[in-house]
């Protein structure tokens, strides 16, 4: 997992040679997406159940029981939920950042860009460790973790994407960079023209 961090384009070029970069992309989306979603949902539910339920009421079985039975409920759904967040962020993701590669040059296949990736997830850890260390602080503590971790776990995950893409598709930083940032260009370029058709219907 280090190296994936710190050399991302050897351990892809490797993974990628012996045909292994779309199974443990898959595995390293599921794990970290479902982590972050177990950690999030389980910190701030302890959390609100510390502030909202007198203790003297959980003494009562039937409360305590019902109490419990909820909170992994709402955790089991989190969980679900970040695995179809996770799947469909790394899908769009990947799907932007081949086509804006393939134009800048690139010669990987999607596969590969589908794989590096994925890889990049492995970046996400500091979030779930952070919520779990942070978790005395009660409901701040995941508001702190998301803020200040999860802008390092972003920052980490754009080095492993650029440094892969790089490898894979042949191409130099600046495309490489282009390439993974291509979805907040897309999104930029999308929210650009709304605004102007919105303008047009106003002005009209």
């Amino acid at each position: 997992m280090g190296e994936i961090l710190l050399r991302p384009e050897k351990r892809a070029r490797i993974w990628l040679t012996e045909g292994e970069g779309i199974r443990l992309s898959l595995l390293f989306v599921s794990i970290f997406s479902g982590t972050i979603g177990f950690s999030l949902s389980s910190s701030t539910l302890i959390s609100l159940r510390k502030i909202s339920i007198p203790s003297e009421f959980l003494r009562i079985e039937l409360i305590e029981s019902v109490v419990g039975n909820a909170m992994w409920f709402s955790i089991s759904i989190s969980v679900l939920l970040f695995l179809a967040l996770g799947f469909i962020s790394w899908a769009i993701w990947s799907v932007s950042s081949h086509v804006f590669a393939v134009i800048l040059g690139g010669k990987g296949s999607f596969s590969d860009t589908l794989s590096s990736i994925g890889f990049s997830w492995v970046a996400t850890f500091p979030i779930p460790l952070s919520i779990f260390l942070f978790s005395p602080l009660g409901i701040l503590g995941p508001i702190i973790s998301l803020i200040f971790f999860g802008a390092l776990s972003m920052v980490w995950q754009l080095f492993v994407v650029v440094s892969s893409l790089r490898e894979v598709h042949g191409i130099d930083v600046i495309a490489s960079l282009i390439s993974a940032l291509s979805p907040i260009v897309v999104l930029l370029l999308m929210s650009f023209f709304l605004l102007i058709s919105a303008l047009q219907e106003v002005l009209a």
